[in-house]
């Protein structure tokens, strides 16, 4: 399990009533695909699907970079909210 918290820091809720996803761990599934040759990955809580990966190590590295993207909206709160 991969947790962005440790990558993005930690970071106050605005809302306590809405989850932090930052705070969060994620599953991130891989497995190969032997008809296609390729690795792939899947975050099912973001909805992230990702194929192709050459290596189990380029479909773990992004699959994390991948969770940092998604959440990037949380780390830059809009101008209206800070």
């Amino acid at each position: 399990m991969w947790s962005p918290s440790s990558d993005i820091g930690s970071q106050k809720q605005k809302d306590s009533s809405l989850p932090n996803p930052i705070s969060s761990d994620y599953v991130v599934e891989v497995s190969y695909d032997h008809e296609a040759g390729f690795w792939f990955y899947a975050v099912d809580a973001l909805s992230i699907i990702g194929t192709g990966c050459l290596s189990r190590e380029d479909a773990e590295r992004y699959a994390q970079e991948s969770i940092a993207f998604a959440l990037e909206e949380f780390e830059d709160p809009p101008l209206a909210n800070r």
